[in-house]
Parts: C-alpha cells; structure tokens; sequence
C-alpha cells in the first residue's frame, strides 16, 4: 500500500494489510467448483449464503461480530489479476482457455451483502452476513469471507470477556504482537481486542493507522544495560536538578542501601527521559527488595519537582502477582505516608501469562493491580483456538436449500433470513430474544407473534413492544453504502450493548445457562423449515 493511502486510514475504521485478501486466497475446491458451474452453465444461477456459527466461543453465552472492514474492502476490490489467471492454468490444464477469459472478466458487480454491523452482540445460527448475487462469484466469496471474520469475531469476543472479567476501574492493554500469527494476526488481534473493550495496545502500527492509544514501558534489557553511574553522566539532570544524586539520598534515608545500583541508574536515565511517563520494569533483580524501592527513591524526586500529573507506577512481569501487587502498594503507602504526600495515584501493572483464570483468581483473593497486559492468551485465543463459522447456501434459483446432518446443531436452516432483536416492555434497555425470521416475514411493534425453539415442536406465543432490525443492506452491487464509521465509535457502541445485555453478571456466568439468551424462529420460516426437511430427509 502506499504511504499517501497509508495515511488516508489515519484514524478510520478502514483495515490494512490488504494484499494477502484477494481472490486466490482460497481453497482449491472453490476454483474447481466455479469451473464446473460455469462448465454446466450455471454460474449465473441466483443464489444466497448465509454465514454463521453454531456455538459460542469459550463456552460462553455470547459472540461479537468482528471483520466486516475487511470484507467490505475485499468484496470491492474482487479481481483476478493476470498472473493469477496463468497461475491457475498451470493446475486446472484441463480447464478450458473460455474459462480463463470469463474468469478474468469477473467481479462483484452483481453482489448483495446483507447483515449485522460489526461490534453487535450476536448468537448461535444467526446470520451475520448474508451474500446474494451469480452462484459461482458467491462460491469464491466464500473462504476469504470466513477467513476475514472468524478470528475478528473469536479475538473481539476473548478481549470484551477479559475487558469486562477485570472491572471497572482498571484497565486492559493488549501486549500480544511478538507472539501473534505473523503481521496480518497481529494487526486484527489489535484492531478487534480494542473494539471488544481493551484500553490500548504495544503495537505502534496500530496506533498510527486506527488511533489506538499506544502504551509501552521498557524491557528488561534496558535494565541489565546499565553498569555505572558515568553511563547517565549527561542524562541524570531534569529541571537543573541532579535526579540521581537525589534518589541516592532518598535510598539512605529510607534505608534501602542494598538494592541493585545498576537498576537505579536505568530508572533515573528513563525518569529523565519521560518525568510524565514514568512506569518501571521492577523484577530485572528482585520486585520487592529492589525494583519497587529503585522506583520510589527515584520518583520521590520527580514528585518534589512538581511532576504530579501524568503516569507514574511500576510493572510486575513474574512471580506471585497478586501478592506481589498487595505488598507493592503498601510500599507506596508506607513512603507517601513518611514524606507527607498521598501516593495513591501510583499505578501497579502486571502482565505474565494473564487469562481468564488469572483474572478470576486475582478477583477472587484481592489484589491492587490497575491495569492488565495481556498477550499470547489474548491473540492466539488459547482457550479457544478457532471460532468455527460457516457459509451455507440457503436458496438457489429462489428454492430453499438446507444441509443436513446426524447432529441437529449441524443441520442448516433454509431460506433468505433476517434477525430481529426483541425488548417485551416499554422501556426495556435489555433485549429480551432474537427472532430469525424469513426476509419477506413483516413483524409489527405490539402485534402477537408465534415462535418456534429451532428443531423442536415448542411454540409460544409473544407481543413484543419494539422489534429491531440487525439486518442491514451492507454492500450494494458489490460497493458499500455505509458511512465510514472509526473504531472508537464502534467501541463505545460494543461497551454499551454489552451494559445492555446485562453487563458481567449475566454475559459471563458461564456456569448458569437458566438465562441464556435465545433465538426463535418465525411461524413462516418454521413452516418452511418442516417442509424443506420432508422434502430431503431420507425416509
């Protein structure tokens, strides 16, 4: 991409790393399909896809749709290039040279991409998007789309579960780039992990391209760097003040003579360098006997300089963090308290290995830690490697098509659908269900409707006072028609309609399924439902 599109993205929601989406990214089978479609003639048949899932990640009670930046960008941009053609004779010789030529020619002109907006709380058999338009264009969509939106939604879904599991008040920092699955994974990782609630990100890329707030301490090796107090001869004076000679005075005062010289010397050479900004790596020798008294004796002299606002704190990075963190802020307490000064700003961040379980456990026993950075549990989604999204073709020609299988959850449903979101009550902020229903169904605010449990005979009857549709036109005759939206906004949206579904308390008991959300069909896709199984199902 060049540098001038580059910086056109600047803080819009507009994705990056384009070049490996197009249109050869996919299996092979897609190819060999289009080919004997357009061999039988059928590659102008009308058809309709519909992606979904069919169970929550993490065993949870909740997804979050991710990735439609990408899918937009991909399904505008759709066109074979000339080495890809020659590419593709090299496999398929046997293909004839008038499949080539149509096949250069194609595009997305004649595509309809209906669904959700991306940051949506969404559910089980839902469809997110729905893609209409010539059979063999939609059979090409079909592994570059899932690959576009499976990870988004898994690593968008794995951040608001950790986000929200850590509370109000503290914050959450995605720390995952070396440990991603190369570029394209680390820049979704980030992108998304900020659209599922998390704070800000290691990843400057990110922050130059989306606005991401970027945040970053220093390593180790900045620590073990520094020998000698000559190495910060010319770098231990702020404000005409000399840093160190104060945090040594400072260090006998307090009583803490023994702790590693060398680590000082780093803290007062990087205090200089950001006297706003001050957060210390405090586990290069020993977090309590070194580390957290380094830190104090070097920010007792930025706090007499004056330098009060900004972020000031340390990291924790090994050992037990909990503890760690009760003790490392007594220390605070304990040295505000002797100087006269209220140190109750300074910040504890931890980061080692954070998960789900972590964060339960440091929840669970107390802890002081304010901010969280998360990585390999974060973007790799360890607890759930793969979110398993599918694309199913439900009509063709106008005929409603389904898939069958031995497991119920498996069996697709039929017919070109739409989800309409439910509120009972006059002034309900929480959904009540979901309702699939066919695309020509028209449901009205308190008007009686009949839904159905999917797969089963169980019938009730509802009134509901609003209905909303999730439903959108996305994607005109292969352009978008929506407004550029950045992700800031998406985020604050997500956040709110994830308060709205009842925060915390409900979304992430995973352990009580009594109120988990549900999805009914319409009485007419129901009906169609039936007869489309009577037609196919083996007698």
């Amino acid at each position: 991409m060049e540098q001038s599109q580059i910086s056109k993205n600047l803080n819009t929601s507009q994705p990056t790393n384009f070049d490996w989406a197009n249109p050869l990214l996919t299996d092979h089978y897609q190819v060999t399909m289009s080919y004997a479609y357009w061999n039988n003639n059928r590659h102008n048949d009308v058809a309709v896809f519909e992606a979904f899932f069919r169970k929550n990640p993490f065993k949870g009670k909740f997804t979050i749709f991710a990735g439609l930046d990408e899918v937009t960008h991909f399904i505008e941009n759709f066109k074979f290039t000339d080495p890809q053609i020659e590419y593709l004779k090299t496999v398929m010789p046997q293909a004839k040279p008038q499949y080539f030529e149509w096949l250069k020619n194609l595009d997305t002109s004649q595509v309809i991409v209906s669904g959700v907006r991306d940051g949506r709380l969404v559910f089980p058999r839902e469809p997110l998007l729905r893609l209409e338009g010539p059979l063999t264009i939609l059979q090409l969509l079909e592994t570059p789309v899932l690959n576009l939106i499976n990870f988004a939604s898994l690593v968008c879904t794995n951040a608001s579960r950790m986000k929200f599991l850590v509370g109000e008040g503290r914050s959450c920092i995605e720390f995952g780039l070396r440990r991603a699955q190369g570029p394209n994974g680390a820049m979704t990782a980030t992108k998304y992990s900020y659209l599922g609630g998390f704070d800000g990100t290691s990843n400057d890329y990110a922050g130059y391209l989306y606005g991401i707030p970027v945040v970053g301490t220093h390593a180790h090796s900045f620590v073990m760097s520094f020998e000698s107090p000559d190495e910060i001869n010319d770098h231990k004076f702020l404000d005409g003040v000399d840093v160190l000679e104060k945090a040594m005075k400072f260090r006998t005062e307090l009583g803490w003579e023994q702790t590693e010289l060398s680590e000082l010397y780093a803290f007062v050479s990087y205090a200089c360098s950001f006297p706003r900004n001050f957060i210390a790596l405090v586990d290069s020798y020993s977090t309590l006997n070194c580390g957290v008294k380094n830190f104090l004796s070097v920010y007792l002299v930025l706090y007499e300089l004056g330098y009060k606002e900004g972020s000031y704190g340390i990291r924790l990075d090994s050992g037990d963090l909990i503890q760690l963190s009760v003790d490392s802020r007594r220390m605070f307490n304990e040295t505000g308290k002797r100087y006269g000064y209220d140190f109750s700003h300074l910040k504890i961040f931890a980061s080692n290995d954070i998960n789900e379980d972590r964060i339960k456990e440091c929840n669970s026993k107390g802890h002081e830690i304010n901010a969280f950075g998360i990585g390999t549990n974060l973007v790799t989604c360890q607890a759930q490697p793969a979110l398993g999204m599918v694309y199913k073709l439900v009509e063709i020609n106008g005929i409603p098509k389904i898939k069958l299988s031995d497991e119920v959850e498996k069996t697709s449903l039929p017919g070109k659908k739409k989800i309409l979101r439910v509120y009972l009550n006059e002034g309900d902020i929480q959904p009540s269900f979901d309702i699939l229903a066919l695309e020509d169904d028209t449901l009205k605010d308190n008007q009686e409707i009949k839904v159905w449990i999917p797969f089963t005979k169980q019938e009730k009857t509802v009134t509901p006072f609003r209905i909303e549709e999730l439903t959108n036109v996305l994607i005109e005759n292969g352009k978008s028609i929506l407004d550029a939206v950045k992700i800031q906004d998406k985020r604050t949206r997500c956040m709110a309609e994830f308060q709205a579904f009842g925060g915390k308390d409900r979304l992430l008991d995973d352990t009580n399924k009594s109120d988990e959300y549900q999805v009914y069909l319409t009485d007419s896709l129901n009906t169609m439902l039936n007869e489309t199984l009577n037609k196919v199902k083996p007698q």
